[in-house]
């Protein structure tokens, strides 16, 4: 435990910062997974609308220095890819017909 006055402070305002950065956190990842499930469901317009928010909640994550620029990046390119593929798919299926 701390033993002076200001660490125990610091460890509250810790403790505070990981509450705030895990909740935050999650909020990336239900954006993705929003993204997922529709992609998925091959729903290009509601996954394209949740890939906006997405982006904008993994920006967000990045400039309040929650999450790195790389983990960003991979995020980002990784929703990206499923909405391009799930866009190639269905205009390949509608070439077909």
């Amino acid at each position: 435990m701390a033993n002076t006055k200001s660490a125990q402070k610091e460890i509250i305002t810790s403790r505070k910062a990981h509450l705030r950065n895990a909740s935050y956190k999650s909020q990336v990842r239900t954006a993705i997974k929003r993204v997922t499930k529709d992609c998925e469901k091959k729903d290009l317009a509601k996954a394209e609308a949740d890939l906006r928010l997405a982006l904008s909640v993994i920006d967000r994550s990045y400039s309040l220095h929650i999450q790195k620029l790389n983990t960003v990046n991979r995020q980002k390119g990784r929703v990206y890819r499923m909405v391009n593929a799930l866009r190639a798919e269905l205009d390949a299926s509608a070439k077909a017909e």
